[in-house]
C-alpha cells in the first residue's frame, strides 16, 4: 500500500494479490485461524509429552 495526500493506494503487487487471493485458501482469514488453532494444540500435547 501506498499514501499519497491521505489517500491510500496499493502497489502493484498489492493489486495484484487482491485479484487473484479472494476465493483460494491463502486469502481465507479462516484457514489462518485453523492453522494457528492447529499449532496452539500442537505445542499443548507437546508440552505433555515425557522427555528423554
Amino acid at each position: 500500500m501506498r499514501e499519497q495526500h491521505g489517500k491510500i493506494t496499493l502497489s502493484a503487487v498489492g493489486e495484484l494479490n487482491h485479484r487473484i487471493l479472494p476465493g483460494t485458501h491463502i486469502g481465507d482469514l479462516t484457514i489462518t485461524e485453523k492453522v494457528f488453532e492447529q499449532m496452539a494444540r500442537s505445542r499443548r500435547v507437546r508440552a505433555q509429552l515425557p522427555t528423554s
